[in-house]
């Protein structure tokens, strides 16, 4: 019974870890519905925002809450699959930016492997400099 609960204590603190927004761009058709998506993120908050059905990524933020505040923000280079520094997401836990809209962990990897980088990017390290 011990090993399942240190299992949940530690996939609740992976859960916990990391905050993610994303940006989204008009797909390729003209945008013919709106969609409410709705989010409950510890350690963050809850509510909902809208978009366009058929939209796509455009940025995928990252905020690290065990990372020294500095480099607690990263953005993922779409092109390499790597994690980069980036001010925008400790500015949305600070300030209260709008750097993209917040989505959970689940939706964040949806989107790594729509697309086509493998789930575990999700957790990846980040490129400093």
């Amino acid at each position: 019974m011990a090993g399942v609960v240190r299992r949940l204590i530690l996939r609740d603190r992976v859960r916990h870890r990391y905050l993610f927004w994303a940006t989204f761009f008009p797909g390729d058709e003209v945008p013919v519905r709106p969609v409410i998506v709705e989010f409950d993120i510890a350690g963050h908050g809850n509510g909902f925002y809208s978009r366009s059905e058929g939209d796509r990524v455009g940025t995928l933020f990252r905020y690290d809450n065990e990372a020294p505040r500095i480099y607690a923000g990263s953005h993922l280079d779409l092109r390499t699959g790597v994690w980069r520094d980036s001010e925008a997401p400790v500015r949305n836990v600070w300030l209260g930016s709008d750097y993209g809209e917040p989505i959970t962990i689940a939706q964040a990897e949806e989107i790594i492997v729509e697309l086509g980088f493998r789930p575990d990017l999700l957790t990846a390290e980040t490129v400093r400099g």
